[in-house]
């Protein structure tokens, strides 16, 4: 049977750890490639998923960044503007320096204290 996919939304790591979580729940999937993106998305997000979806509505609403970029910004995290910088250059427009230190700011606030 031929399946086609209607649709699709992009979401971050977090939220993508979120989704697979619930449907392993409750379908009790289970096998080396779950298991092997499972850790992946376990180890690199670097938020919960409610707040990578409060940070890329910030990201796209205060910042007019593309879901997209807020997207890849969420799911790297940049600790410095530079780093930031170079993540965000996608973007039509250029950012102040101000900015740019205002959303690591807000990245840093969101991030999930290790240890």
């Amino acid at each position: 049977m031929v399946r086609k996919v209607k649709d699709y939304v992009d979401v971050s790591n977090p939220e993508a750890l979120r989704l697979l979580e619930d449907i392993v729940t409750k379908y009790g999937l289970e096998s080396q490639i779950i298991n092997i993106t499972l850790d992946y998305l376990r180890r690199y997000s670097k938020v919960k998923p409610e707040d990578a979806q409060a940070l890329i509505k910030e990201l796209t609403s205060k910042y007019g960044l593309a879901r997209i970029t807020a997207i890849q910004v969420v799911n790297i995290m940049p600790s410095t503007p530079e780093e930031l910088q170079s993540i965000i250059s996608v973007e039509k427009r250029p950012f102040k320096e101000d900015d740019l230190k205002e959303i690591v700011d807000l990245l840093n606030s969101y991030r999930v204290k290790s240890g």
